[in-house]
């Protein structure tokens, strides 16, 4: 009869398998948070990485976040959690997020955890965030994907390691690891993990692939979700080795080498219709927004004219497209922008500033020059003269020193007084704070009330500024 000291659990060897992938031959001590549900894939993973510590020098932290949707169930997981950590000697930190008085949505629950975890990371100065996704998640996600429509990239679904910032990598050492295993290894430790009782909820999608639908194919085709994963595992390889190829592609498109928000449409264009799928499928990827069929063709309809104006990607990011180029373009905090908004402008160009398009275009005159209509004051174009003007040349929030030289005055007025004297109900506010363009000097525009005498037109004006609110 073999020795049991001997015996390696198997998920034990599963995640040992997956943290050497990543740590062979380190002897530097690695801090990793660990999402602790207090479920049975969480605990067993926390118990596994507890059980490798010492091997590869890992200093563990547990978070706990208590959704508070489920009263005092939810107020159990949180002790189970709390307790689990207590006797395994692990440093934990415990979230609560206040109740929602309306259903909120899987993905907005996910991404408030995920920025819950990341600035834990970013306060115990954690190199590494793990999460105990297994095989059986693999597949959901899989499949959930494949049901609402996604591209080649989608199927690839979970990976084991990503980087979620430049000093954050998210792992899944369980993603190979079985639900069964778990629950064999969990037993085999006399540890009742918690269950959740809203994931036997079928109105979820998630549950309702997981409850009904793989039953089912489980069933007709036991075994199914192994030969799932070899087809997983066979479109990751096919990515890896179409990504030099597109990545080239991709690199063509920059208009500044950079700058990876800014591409030329006329490139993009030229392209056939897979190749723009697998870019867009990237940059996608690359900028963690949800990847589906369907958004990558409306992406691609976007650039080609069928659709106008600009689709918002997620919470952090929109696109954009003019003539000339196609702008991923990042959302802003509004309460961060309220307090330091500052944008540099492109004369000439275009610069995208959320909910604002400020386009500074050189004026190039033919035999209909004189014609030119100049805007009213009120408006938010204007013709200028802006070669007196100290570059580079800003949109910001007025503030309280500012000074501006009135249209048709020699001299500098402050600000305040100014718009004292001026009707300001057409300016640009951010909140309650109007917006303005300047030099390095001083204010040159005031955006729907009027321009500096800086900006005079003596002969012909050098650029038309336009500025348009989506």
């Amino acid at each position: 009869m073999p020795d049991k000291s001997l015996i390696v659990d198997p998920l034990i060897k599963q995640v040992r398998d997956a943290l050497n992938s990543i740590f062979a031959g380190s002897n530097k001590q690695k801090s990793i948070l660990v999402a602790l549900s207090g479920g049975p894939d969480s605990t067993a993973l926390l118990l596994a990485m507890k059980h490798l510590a010492r091997e590869f020098k890992l200093k563990i932290f547990a978070c706990h976040i208590n959704h508070n949707l489920r009263g005092k169930d939810s107020l159990d997981d949180e002790k189970f959690a709390y307790n689990l950590c207590k006797k395994l000697n692990i440093d934990f930190v415990v979230k609560k997020l206040s109740k929602s008085k309306t259903h909120v949505s899987e993905e907005y629950l996910r991404d408030k955890r995920y920025q819950i975890l990341k600035s834990i990371c970013q306060k115990f100065k954690c190199e590494y965030l793990a999460t105990g996704h297994t095989l059986d998640d693999q597949i959901e996600t899989l499949l959930f994907r494949m049901f609402r429509g996604t591209s080649p990239v989608g199927l690839i679904a979970m990976e084991p390691f990503r980087q979620l910032d430049k000093t954050l990598i998210l792992m899944r050492p369980m993603l190979s690891v079985e639900r069964n295993t778990v629950h064999k290894f969990l037993s085999s430790k006399s540890i009742q993990a918690r269950l959740d009782k809203s994931n036997l909820d079928l109105a979820y999608a998630r549950n309702y692939i997981r409850h009904a639908v793989i039953p089912a194919i489980e069933l007709r085709f036991p075994g199914f979700n192994k030969r799932i994963d070899q087809l997983r595992n066979l479109l990751a390889d096919n990515e890896i080795l179409l990504a030099s190829y597109v990545n080239e592609k991709s690199n063509e498109l920059l208009l500044d080498d950079s700058d990876e928000n800014h591409w030329l449409r006329s490139v993009f264009n030229k392209f056939d219709q897979a190749l723009k799928r697998k870019i867009i499928s990237k940059a996608l990827q690359l900028r963690d927004i949800e990847m589906s069929f369907l958004r990558v063709e409306e992406i691609i309809d976007l650039v080609n004219g069928k659709n106008s104006g600009a689709i918002s990607l997620n919470k952090s990011w929109d696109i954009r497209v003019n003539k000339k180029e196609i702008i991923w373009l990042v959302k802003q905090n509004k309460s961060r922008l309220h307090k330091s908004f500052k944008q540099k402008l492109k004369v000439p160009g275009i610069t995208l500033i959320p909910g604002l398009n400020v386009s500074v275009k050189i004026i190039v005159f033919d035999n209909n020059a004189k014609k030119l209509k100049f805007p009213l004051p009120n408006s938010m174009e204007a013709l200028v003269d802006l070669s007196l003007c100290k570059k580079p040349i800003v949109l910001r929030l007025r503030q309280a020193a500012d000074v501006i030289k009135p249209f048709g005055m020699e001299t500098l007025v402050k600000l305040k007084k100014y718009l004292h004297t001026h009707k300001s109900k057409d300016a640009l506010f951010l909140e309650d704070i109007i917006i303005v363009m300047a030099d390095q000097n001083e204010i040159i525009w005031v955006p729907g009330v009027g321009l500096s005498e800086k900006t005079r037109v003596d002969k012909r004006p050098t650029h038309k500024i336009s500025i348009e609110k989506y």
